[in-house]
This record gives structure tokens, C-alpha cells and sequence, in this order.
């Protein structure tokens, strides 16, 4: 692979990752809403990492989804 070709698998999984951490980050400020912050999650995801509109809330899910309290 070089440095050019982007492993779509591997972006995914450090995107997901990235929205995880900022879950992780942000938990105690939505205790009782979780859609809030799942929507404060793909904020993140797009305009700070420029992650694809499409892509951001299924990422978001996802991360949600694996998240323990």
C-alpha cells in the first residue's frame, strides 16, 4: 500500500475509534441523553476530522453501541 491509497477498512476503524474517545470524552455532560450526544459525536467527526456527512452517524452508532457506562 502507499501513502496515497487510504485502506477504507482501516479509516473506518480509526474514525469509529476517534468517535469512541470523544464519547468517552464528553459522557458526563449527557447522562440522561444520549441522542444528544450522539449527535454532538458526529459534529466531531465531521467538522473536525472531516469525516464524510454519510459516514458520521453510522460511525457515531457504532461507537455508541460498544460504549459502556
Amino acid at each position: 500500500m502507499t501513502l496515497e491509497t487510504i485502506d477504507a477498512t482501516d479509516y473506518r476503524t480509526r474514525m469509529q475509534g476517534c468517535a469512541q474517545a470523544f464519547i468517552e470524552q464528553h459522557q458526563a455532560e449527557h447522562l440522561s441523553d444520549d441522542q444528544q450526544l450522539l449527535e454532538r459525536t458526529c459534529n466531531h467527526l465531521v467538522h473536525a476530522l472531516e469525516v464524510p456527512m454519510f459516514m458520521a452517524p453510522r460511525l457515531a452508532q457504532l461507537a455508541m453501541s460498544q460504549h459502556t457506562r
